[in-house]
């Protein structure tokens, strides 16, 4: 084979071009970091690194939204902290007010305390981070509690702020700021609109809590499944009986636990199944019935049996105040007959251990001298409560009374099983056939308690966001270790190794010198050489 110079020329150049093509990859190498700048660079990893790019991407993501939910966490428990603070300060101010020594003038003064740690509690329902208000709920771009004279009204909505902090798994990250005791959740359905409960059960059922699924069918519908709210105890006479208007259901059995609960399912179509929780839980500063759409009254506690229900802060702390503005002994005795027109007086409370104990009971007198205990009930007037007075004895006392000692009739519950055990009450000068009643609902120092169990309440709440504080925390370290792991699995697939890139590189530039010096060296053919 002949070897021409035009043979010897082109292996040369295709030579310098590919020693010049080779240093310039290891310069590009060398200058991003990384050996895989294009998918034609390695093409055999281009699948598992994009899959490892869009795995660490999600985790960006899922991190994101860990810190977004821990901001969330962090400014709900220090606003219920601050909150405790305030409800610590009202029992304080309670236990003042129940010494028995302060003036009209001082519990009037205290009351303006409590009323104006009403206004710091509105402010603290308030609280909002990034411009977004923590307990409103996701209609959250405005304050959502006002105060109007002694209204307390919410203008957020009940639906919870979630993220995504594992691929399919949203979690709550606020607490809520009222609730209405119930929730309609969709369990097959092909609608928009979910059904309303538009009236809970009667006042005097409304404890009772459970879980029932309710079908529209083609003839009407159906209520199933009752059960206690652990989803697996069946409660048979939860809602056994109901009345179809149009489409309002009113659960109306008279043995049913929710007698009277109604709910519209208005829009819903055949077939569509919810699944109906009544939980009376409350929120963080209580329940709240809508007034007006979008609008709800938190300040409207109702009485069942000797407690008021959906009692809230906001509750707790009107009634304190009224009760210090009132100067509330907690007891109260009426005249239901009384030939005397005398008015009995208190001598003393029951025991201090049993001051939360609260009641009604009647006392008649017959002449000479028989003094009856009757009508022992709790304070709904209709509860029987045989406990209230075990035992009871009248008797003549020297006593001080009107800056003398005097002897009075004074009629002393004393019986060790009495809840009213200690209360003595000045009966002197009654007239045969006189019966009064005496009510006892522990005034001023009912308020103690009733501050304390919305302490252990908001407590409750706090173990709730600690709890989710603490999972997320742990997420976010999950998170970090595979972030390092996905990292490094991606630093193998793409990034370079630099020292040995700058070996190469030297070696490479050597290689591309020494192949332009020797093509200079192999032609060193001039235009004098074809004149010869």
């Amino acid at each position: 084979m002949r070897v021409t110079n035009r043979i010897i020329a082109g292996n040369l150049t295709k030579a310098i071009a590919g020693n010049l093509g080779k240093l310039a990859k290891t310069q590009e190498q060398l200058a991003t970091g990384k050996i895989m700048n294009r998918p034609s660079d390695r093409p055999e990893n281009i699948s598992q690194l994009l899959s490892v790019k869009g795995a660490l991407s999600y985790m960006e993501q899922h991190n994101r939204n860990l810190d977004d939910g821990l901001s969330y966490l962090s400014l709900n428990d220090s606003s219920m902290q601050n909150l405790g603070d305030i409800l610590h300060q009202a029992s304080e101010t309670a236990i003042q007010g129940a010494q028995g020594s302060y003036t009209q003038a001082d519990l009037a003064a205290l009351a303006e305390q409590i009323d104006g740690m009403i206004n710091q509690v509105v402010d603290l329902a308030n609280t909002s981070v990034g411009g977004r208000y923590i307990f409103a709920g996701t209609r959250n771009n405005r304050p959502p509690f006002h105060r109007e004279g002694d209204s307390i009204l919410y203008t957020g909505d009940q639906n919870g702020i979630y993220r995504e902090v594992l691929s399919g798994e949203n979690y709550r990250i606020d607490a809520p700021g009222i609730t209405l005791g119930f929730e309609v959740l969709p369990v097959v359905t092909t609608s928009a609109s979910l059904p309303a409960v538009t009236q809970r059960q009667v006042p005097s059922k409304l404890e009772n809590t459970g879980i029932f699924t309710i079908t529209r069918t083609e003839t009407g519908f159906t209520i199933e499944n009752p059960t206690r709210l652990d989803g697996v105890t069946a409660v048979p006479n939860l809602a056994t009986s109901f009345s179809v208007t149009g489409d309002v259901i009113t659960i109306d059995g008279v043995t049913d636990e929710l007698e009277g609960l109604t709910i519209d399912m208005s829009g819903t179509s055949v077939g569509d199944q919810y699944k109906v929780v009544i939980d009376n839980q409350l929120g963080v500063f209580g329940h709240g019935a809508e007034i007006q759409p979008g609008v709800y009254e938190v300040y409207n506690p109702t009485v069942i049996k000797d407690h008021r229900v959906d009692e809230g802060i906001f509750d707790t702390l009107f009634k304190l105040r009224d009760r210090l503005r009132q100067a509330d002994t907690g007891i109260e005795i009426e005249p239901l007959v009384s030939a005397s027109n005398v008015a009995p007086d208190v001598v003393r409370m029951q025991f201090t251990e049993k001051i939360e104990n609260t009641g009604m009971f009647t006392i008649t007198f017959t002449a000479p001298d028989i003094y009856t205990i009757s009508d022992e009930l709790k304070l709904d007037g209709v509860t029987a409560n045989d406990s209230l007075v075990a035992g009871y004895t009248a008797e003549d006392r020297l006593i001080w009374k009107d800056g003398q000692l005097t002897t009075r009739k004074i009629l002393a519950i004393n019986g060790a099983g009495s809840e009213f055990e200690g209360l003595e009450i000045d009966l002197t000068g009654l007239a045969d056939g006189d019966q009064y009643r005496v009510v006892i609902d522990g005034g001023i120092e009912s308020s103690i308690k009733e501050i304390n169990d919305r302490v252990d309440s908001l407590l409750q709440k706090r173990v709730g966001i600690g709890s989710r504080t603490r999972h997320f925390e742990a997420l976010k370290d999950q998170i970090l270790d595979l972030e390092t792991k996905l990292t490094e699995s991606e630093s193998k697939l793409e990034d370079a190794d630099i020292y040995k890139l700058s070996i190469s590189m030297s070696q490479e530039q050597v290689t591309f010198q020494a192949s332009l010096a020797s093509g200079a060296n192999i032609l060193q053919v001039s235009l004098l050489d074809f004149l010869k």
